[in-house]
């Protein structure tokens, strides 16, 4: 699949092909691990990187991006980058392993970190971290990383690029403002009845949408409706607690005119307040 997602902050979003998974979620296909990145630099395509079988690549929440690779069974590589409006990547963090004394086993590596982009013991510092450290590192990383809403390659000519909704959505908890004292007083207050043990959420969208929806999610009825919910509008929500099972959602129509429906849920690891699909 592919989907368009601007991740340097250019105003010009990224094409981007990664695997589908194989189920869908609600009217949306989704995935994490990315075949290829392209940006579009002075009128020209630009390619950026490439995963594959022995070099996954992923992208995070603050939109870095993870490679995992490994070259032998002694020599793995983890690498944390950014990309620059110039369309070069930035290394932020990058480590390695190298056998110890031409020891071949796992507990026998050694860990190295730098920020210059290789693998260059030289130009590295050795860390006090071990094989296990390193590979229990990358998977948490891994398991952070950002599952983009992908169109199907086989519907490129049907579609376009028409149907994709999930990265144009941000739901935060107040919680997670970094400035406590943020003025939510010009935000349009919205709130569900009777909230038992409520929450409070940030709901906005850098795209209009359509037959806004905020949802009863065990009845399906709608608590607050908006015909056209406009860009520039942010919305404050009063809702059910979010510490179990989710009891709000929204709903809306994408700009192919499907209903979209989703989940509003709180990750149980940090808090943040995050949107899951649905049927």
């Amino acid at each position: 699949g592919y989907t368009l997602q601007d991740i340097n902050n250019d105003k010009v979003p990224e094409l981007i092909f990664a695997i589908l998974d194989n189920e869908k979620q609600g009217k949306g296909y989704y995935g994490k691990d990315i075949y290829a990145v392209y940006t579009f630099v002075d009128g020209k395509i630009k390619f950026v990187d490439e995963g594959w079988a022995r070099s996954n690549l992923q992208l995070l929440p603050n939109n870095m991006l993870l490679m995992r690779g490994n070259s032998s069974n002694t020599d793995y590589v983890l690498v944390l980058e950014d990309l620059l409006p110039n369309g070069n990547k930035r290394c932020v963090d990058m480590y390695f392993t190298r056998s110890k004394n031409g020891n071949a086993a796992v507990n026998g590596l050694d860990v190295y970190r730098n920020d210059v982009g290789r693998d260059d013991v030289a130009a590295s510092q050795k860390t006090n971290m071990t094989a296990d450290d390193f590979f229990d590192m990358g998977a948490e990383m891994a398991g952070d990383s950002v599952k983009l809403e992908l169109l199907p390659l086989k519907e490129c000519k049907q579609r376009g690029f028409k149907g994709l909704a999930m990265q144009y959505l941000e739901c935060m908890g107040v919680h997670e403002l970094q400035d406590a004292k943020f003025d939510l007083s010009k935000y349009e207050q919205v709130s569900v009845p009777n909230p038992f043990k409520g929450a409070d959420v940030i709901f906005r969208s850098t795209r209009n949408l359509e037959e806004f929806r905020l949802l009863e999610l065990a009845s399906g009825k709608s608590v607050y409706s908006k015909d056209l919910l406009m860009a520039d509008e942010k919305l404050v929500l009063h809702l059910e607690s979010l510490e179990t099972i989710p009891k709000n959602g929204i709903s809306f129509k994408d700009d192919a005119g499907r209903e979209r429906r989703f989940a509003i849920l709180q990750s149980g690891k940090d808090g943040s307040i995050y949107l899951q699909e649905i049927e």
